[in-house]
């Protein structure tokens, strides 16, 4: 985990509150005016983080996205920094099985560190985790728009 940033810190704050007045204005609509559609979409709220414990974050962030996918929800995940990509996908992929999941990447970075900071858990070590562990394939895996690269690639785990 590392330090907010007002984009990502505050996004889920934010998304709450304009949840909340699309939600009341749609509530005082005068008569005769057409309701609006099905909200296909629901709002879980906010997964604790436990700032100093990053094991114990990135659990609660698996779980929190695994209970949703497995409810039959697609989980949409806003704010937090890179490092939450390795919890949000794997709970997804404890789901639907580890390796059957794809990903597209939007990020300037590949984010495959191995070490960052002295731990196997930061903002630019995800991809590697989600690689490493299964739940994502490399060959189900896109990056789009990189402009950085590690200087030493990152090696497919052999089967020997």
């Amino acid at each position: 985990m590392s330090t907010p940033t007002s984009s990502s810190w505050e996004l889920p704050r934010r998304r709450h509150q304009l949840s909340l007045r699309c939600s009341l204005r749609a509530l005082g609509r005068p008569p005769g005016v057409l309701s609006p559609p099905r909200r296909l979409e629901y709002d879980a709220g906010d997964v604790p983080v436990y700032s100093g414990d990053t094991a114990r974050s990135v659990k609660q962030i698996e779980e929190a996205v695994f209970k949703i996918a497995s409810s039959g929800a697609v989980p949409i995940v806003l704010g937090g920094d890179h490092s939450i990509a390795w919890p949000d996908h794997t709970g997804v992929a404890r789901h639907f099985g580890f390796g059957k999941v794809s990903m597209i990447h939007f990020d300037a970075h590949a984010d495959t560190a191995d070490i960052q900071f002295g731990s196997l858990v930061a903002h630019g070590t995800p991809m590697r985790r989600l690689i490493e562990s299964g739940a994502l394939r490399g060959d189900r895996f896109l990056q789009v728009g990189l402009r950085v690269l590690l200087a030493r690639p990152l090696r497919a785990a052999s089967s020997s």
